[in-house]
């Protein structure tokens, strides 16, 4: 929601800081989620300051490079804006644009860029990668690298952390919706005014490798990622043991829940949907 100048800089002193300090994260830390004080929204402003910027010409490379990050983020009407400048962009401009929702994105943005998809890693190219680059224990190493579940992103935000904290809670919130204690519940939904707002992204991420998990326990059990919680797994397995008819359903909708989240929708309403949601399954 920041404000432009017609020059393509930002109006008030405080949301440039922030700008600021958000490029600062992602050239040191790009792995780290970055919490913005307001809703993040990609809005028409800043495609006007982008048109308006690579609309000059090049300085000293014979190219101008621009990044859009995570466009999922635009509005309707941002994106509308855009397609002008991406069906028609100036000859020495290379625009390249990133999702991890392209489904989010208007079929006319899409049809009008050259898709090239990032594969997940292996576990072994993550473990290897915190082992040698990272300086990560061994043990740890393993365990973040099979958290990740392919990508290199959350491994470093799970080495960063230190611990798998946030593991163990979404392994409650797991018993909680098995028994269905909406008693227990309440006294959950509490940790969120413990927890600073990356945490219940994280527990998101958690119910996401179980659901995985819960899919592959029959016929794939060399893929688990929680081996030290297979008690749970089959319990959930049991209780819906069509479970891999509808995960990919359900691991998109825990999607949903963190895109609201980078929305700045209350945290407490996007919880209890979860819980409500996952209850109707398992109970």
């Amino acid at each position: 929601n920041m404000k432009f100048q017609i020059d393509g800089s930002i109006k008030e002193e405080k949301f440039l800081k922030e700008y600021e300090a958000f490029l600062e994260s992602r050239r040191k830390t790009p792995w780290q989620t970055y919490a913005f004080s307001q809703k993040v929204e990609i809005r028409v402003d800043a495609i006007r300051m982008l048109i308006q910027r690579i609309s000059r010409s090049a300085n000293e490379a014979k190219y101008k490079v621009c990044i859009l990050e995570a466009v999922d983020l635009m509005n309707r009407s941002t994106a509308n804006a855009f397609l002008k400048t991406l069906e028609e962009p100036p000859k020495d401009t290379i625009m390249i644009i990133t999702s991890s929702r392209p489904d989010f994105l208007l079929p006319t943005i899409l049809s009008r860029c050259r898709k090239v998809p990032f594969l997940p890693l292996t576990v072994t190219d993550i473990q290897q990668e915190l082992l040698e680059e990272h300086g990560v224990e061994a043990t740890q190493a393993r365990i973040f690298a099979r958290l990740a579940n392919g990508n290199m992103e959350k491994a470093l935000q799970l080495m960063q952390k230190g611990s798998t904290e946030s593991r163990s809670d979404a392994n409650i919130l797991k018993e909680l919706i098995v028994a269905h204690d909406d008693v227990k519940f309440l006294d959950f939904l509490g940790k969120l005014r413990q927890n600073p707002p990356s945490w219940l992204y994280e527990i998101i991420i958690h119910l996401q490798i179980s659901l995985a998990d819960i899919a592959f326990f029959e016929h794939n059990q060399e893929f688990l990622v929680n081996i030290d919680r297979t008690h749970l797994i089959e319990m959930m397995y049991h209780k819906y043991p069509n479970i891999d008819e509808k995960v990919w359903e359900e691991i998109r909708f825990l999607e949903d829940c963190q895109k609201k989240l980078k929305g700045n929708v209350n945290s407490q309403l996007v919880l209890i949907k979860i819980y409500n949601r996952l209850c109707d399954l398992f109970c």
